[in-house]
C-alpha cells in the first residue's frame, strides 16, 4: 500500500509540473515576439577606414552596417550618397558612425582653408602637370621650392629657368587639404595651392603667365625645420611691424638707400618695363642702391637695389625717392 501511494503521488506531482511548464511557456511565447520587434535593425553608414579632418570622402572610405533600430542616432547617415564628394570637418574612426553635423560641403570646405592660411599671407593656386608637381608626391604640409621655365625662342630653343620662390609651405594639392593616408586612393591633381606673401603672390601669377612652374620639394625632416624657422620670422616680423619702420632695415648696410613713392612698387628682373616681377613692395619700403643704373629705350632711369629679403632687382628712378628728401 505504502508503495502504491509513493507511485500515486509521484504521478501526480508529474502531471502538476508538467501543466504548470505548459502554461509558462505559453506566457512567454508573447513576450519572446515582442523581443524580436523590438531588435529590428536599420542600414548606417560608416566609415570604413580612418577618415583625416579636411580630407575628400569617396565611396571607398565608406561602407553599411546593420544596427539596432532603437539605437539609431537622429544625424546618422543612412545612405552613402549624402556625404560622398564632402569633407570630413574632424577625424572620424574606422568603423564609426557618420553624422551629419561631422561633414561638410565644398562651399564650407573652402571657408575652412582660409583660416589656415597664416595672418598676412595669402592663399594662390597655380596650375601643374604631372611631372612639374613632382610626380603627384607633393602632400599638404610640405615645403617647396617654386621655379619657372619660360620659352625665349621656339626655334633655338632658347629656355630661361628661374628659381623665384624658396621654402614655400603647401596648403592643398587639388582640393586634399590633408597628407595622404597609405589606403586612400591616389588621385592626379591639375592644382596646388600655395601660401605667399602679397609680393610674392603677384611674383607667381607673373611668372605662371609666362610658361609653366615646376615644384622642388624639400625632405620631411627639413620640412619641420623650415616650419619652425617661418613661424620665428613671422614673430619678428610682426614685432619689427610694432616697433615701428624697423622692416625697412637692410641687413647692416649703411650706404644710399632709396624709398618707395607709390601706395605699390614692382621691382623687376631687369631694367625694362617688359621683365619679370621680381618683388612689390608698399609704399615707404627702403631699397638699397646698388650703385648701377641703366637707361632703357624710353629713356627712362633704373636703378639696381636690393631688397630687405635679400632680392636683387631694378626699380625706376620715376618711383623712388633718396632716403634723406
Amino acid at each position: 500500500m505504502k508503495a502504491r501511494r509513493i507511485v500515486l503521488l509521484a504521478l501526480i506531482s508529474g502531471i502538476i509540473t508538467t501543466g504548470i511548464f505548459y502554461i509558462v511557456m505559453n506566457q512567454a511565447a508573447p513576450a519572446s515576439s515582442n523581443s524580436t520587434k523590438q531588435t529590428e535593425m536599420v542600414e548606417v553608414v560608416t566609415a570604413n577606414v580612418t577618415i583625416a579632418a579636411d580630407q575628400k570622402i569617396t565611396g571607398e572610405n565608406l561602407k553599411l552596417k546593420k544596427i539596432p533600430k532603437d539605437q539609431v542616432h537622429t544625424e546618422s547617415v543612412k545612405e552613402k550618397e549624402e556625404v560622398i564628394g564632402k569633407f570630413a570637418s574632424a577625424d572620424i574612426k574606422a568603423g564609426e558612425v557618420i553624422m551629419n553635423h561631422r561633414v561638410r560641403t565644398k562651399d564650407e570646405e573652402t571657408d575652412v582653408v582660409s583660416r589656415k592660411i597664416t595672418e598676412n599671407k595669402r592663399g594662390v593656386s597655380v596650375k601643374v602637370e604631372f611631372d612639374e608637381s613632382v610626380s603627384n608626391l607633393t602632400a599638404p604640409g610640405d615645403y617647396v621650392d617654386v621655379m619657372s621655365n619660360v620659352v625665349l625662342d621656339k626655334s633655338i630653343p632658347l629656355i630661361e629657368t628661374d628659381l623665384i620662390l624658396e621654402k614655400v609651405r603647401v596648403l592643398a594639392v587639388g582640393e586634399r587639404m590633408v597628407e595622404k593616408k597609405d589606403d586612400d586612393v591616389e588621385k592626379t591633381y591639375m592644382t596646388v595651392t600655395l601660401e605667399l606673401s602679397q609680393e610674392d603672390t603677384v611674383e607667381l601669377v607673373h611668372a605662371s603667365e609666362l610658361g609653366s612652374i615646376h615644384l622642388a620639394l624639400y625632405s620631411k625632416v627639413d620640412s619641420v625645420n623650415v616650419e619652425e624657422e617661418q613661424k620665428s620670422k613671422d614673430k619678428k616680423d610682426a614685432e619689427d611691424k610694432d616697433n615701428g619702420g624697423s622692416e625697412a632695415k637692410i641687413g647692416d648696410e649703411t650706404d644710399t638707400r632709396f624709398v618707395t613713392t607709390p601706395e605699390r612698387s614692382i621691382i623687376r628682373k631687369a631694367p625694362q618695363l617688359t621683365a619679370p616681377v621680381l618683388a612689390v613692395v608698399d609704399q615707404g619700403t627702403a631699397l638699397l642702391f646698388l650703385n648701377e643704373q641703366e637707361t632703357d629705350d624710353d629713356k627712362r632711369v633704373w636703378f639696381k637695389v636690393k631688397t630687405s629679403n635679400k632680392k636683387s632687382g631694378w626699380v625706376s628712378s620715376r618711383i623712388v625717392k633718396h632716403e634723406d628728401e
